[in-house]
């Protein structure tokens, strides 16, 4: 995620460049006032360019994002601003899929919980977020809790220490996206 995030413009300025369908995570181009423009010509270039047509994102590490004003924006803070009327620090896809808009799959988080909701990283040996090979045969079990390392016990048995995980996963709030853990 961006260190500086570019403060949007308000719901009111929002509502006049797009029509959202927050089912889909979809904007699509309304035809802008007057006002958003230098002049009345470019404002008619605008309109027969974009008016009343689906928004098509440019993708930026994944994250769609759209051009207002010459500044880029991220399309998923959009649609959450435009939803929920605020704008917290860090907006977060529930199910990892960054191109997924929808906001049933969009949340505030901390950036605890954003990091709580991660994917699991490429060369993971056990491909469960927490559980690890143990230097001696078993299988060590870890979890991050404000901002501190928790050693949850090292386990003979595979099952066991995903299990141990999961539960930790439930009482540290780490939203369910369906990962394995």
């Amino acid at each position: 995620m961006p260190v500086n995030i570019k403060k949007l413009p308000s719901v009111k300025y929002l509502n006049e460049c797009f029509n959202v369908c927050f089912e889909k995570g979809v904007l699509h181009w309304k035809e802008r006032p007057l006002h958003h423009f230098l002049n009345n010509a470019s404002r008619n270039r605008w309109v027969t360019l974009y008016a009343n047509k689906i928004v098509n994102p440019a993708l930026n590490k994944g994250y769609q994002k759209v051009w207002i004003n010459n500044t880029p924006y991220a399309v998923h803070r959009i649609i959450f601003k435009m939803h929920n009327g605020s704008e917290p620090k860090i907006v977060d896809h529930i199910n990892q899929c960054r191109c997924d808009n929808r906001i049933a799959n969009l949340r505030a988080a901390s950036p605890q919980q954003n990091c709580m909701n991660k994917k699991v990283v490429a060369n993971s040996k056990t491909g469960i977020n927490g559980v690890h090979h143990s230097g001696y045969g078993g299988f060590r079990v870890r979890t991050k809790h404000k901002n501190k390392v928790v050693n949850l016990g090292t386990f003979d048995d595979f099952f066991e220490a995903c299990c141990v995980r999961k539960s930790a996963e439930m009482k540290n709030e780490f939203y369910p996206n369906g990962r394995t853990a």
